[in-house]
């Protein structure tokens, strides 16, 4: 089975994009930052106040999907959904995801 994806470099946030899907990421532990942050702001910080009662997990792999179609109705943002990817623990990569990337046990 062959996937075409298509992509397109465009200068300038990611917030400032008109696309069906944005997806940004975010590190367990750490406040929002980067193009997470600037949806943050967008939405009024709804994302870290979301995070901070435990709606949205961060754990590697985890998505967390939030539907902005009445902001993007309302011209308040440009993407319809942004999808919240979790990237676990900063600066841990585990062995599942990369076994041959350690000669040795990752240090913490």
């Amino acid at each position: 089975m062959t996937v075409v994806v298509h992509a397109t470099l465009i200068r300038g946030g990611i917030t400032n994009v008109r696309v069906p899907v944005a997806i940004a990421g975010r590190y367990d532990g750490l406040p929002v930052a980067g193009s997470s942050k600037a949806f943050d702001r967008l939405l009024d910080s709804w994302l870290t106040q979301a995070i901070d009662m435990g709606i949205i997990g961060s754990g590697l792999g985890q998505l967390f999907p939030v539907n902005m179609q009445a902001r993007q109705a309302a011209g308040k943002v440009n993407a319809a959904h942004l999808l919240l990817a979790g990237m676990g623990e900063p600066a841990v990569l585990p062995r599942t995801v990369c076994g041959s990337c350690y000669p040795t046990s990752p240090s913490r």
